[in-house]
């Protein structure tokens, strides 16, 4: 696994593209900008900024490789495989740098349900596609190690290398565990404190 800690790294993942090409060279490894965009279904042209923006903060790497008929193309990868944010509570620039990251991860999520959520997607088997939900309760600190645990073997599935089979899809997992803090409902009133 590789902590991305430079604020610059962490910065130009905070749009969707970017995020999902780096997501895609972790899930199939080496790939050229045409292999990219047919997984994000757009047109390559429309990614080649991208990829020379993570090739120039470092976390992309291009080189040459053999295309056909003495043809050649680039070919992108990460710098390090499993790439991960480093978190640094104490540092007001990394605070803001992930957490603009993780808005753009959970806006893109609600977009990704949103659309697959279309009649013939399966929503109820044990082989369901698609599912979201939340959860609120009290756990010690033996359950959060143990949830941490869970949440490793759930991203060690996805770190597989595969390209698209007739058996393998591609899917995308967002989640968000932190401490609870209940919103404070609309038109709700403050509490007073007491004069005296």
């Amino acid at each position: 696994m590789h902590l991305i800690r430079e604020s610059g790294q962490i910065r130009a993942l905070r749009t969707l593209k970017r995020q999902a090409i780096v997501d895609i060279l972790d899930a199939t490894g080496p790939s050229s900008a045409a292999e990219i965009a047919a997984l994000m279904g757009c047109a390559p042209d429309r990614l080649y900024y991208h990829l020379q923006r993570l090739t120039t903060v470092g976390l992309l790497k291009g080189r040459l490789a053999p295309h056909g008929e003495g043809r050649q193309s680039t070919v992108y990868a990460l710098q390090k495989r499993q790439p991960r944010l480093l978190y640094v509570p104490g540092d007001r620039t990394n605070v803001t740098a992930v957490n603009a990251v993780v808005a753009s991860m959970l806006r893109e999520a609600a977009r990704s349900f949103r659309s697959a959520l279309r009649p013939g997607i399966d929503t109820s088997s044990k082989r369901r596609e698609i599912w979201a939900g939340r959860r609120v309760g009290w756990l010690t600190a033996v359950e959060r190690e143990m949830l941490n645990r869970l949440l490793h073997r759930v991203i060690a599935l996805f770190r597989t290398k595969r390209h698209p089979t007739d058996t393998a899809r591609m899917y995308s997992l967002t989640f968000s565990l932190s401490p609870f803090r209940a919103a404070r409902v609309a038109g709700h009133p403050r509490r007073r404190r007491r004069q005296g």
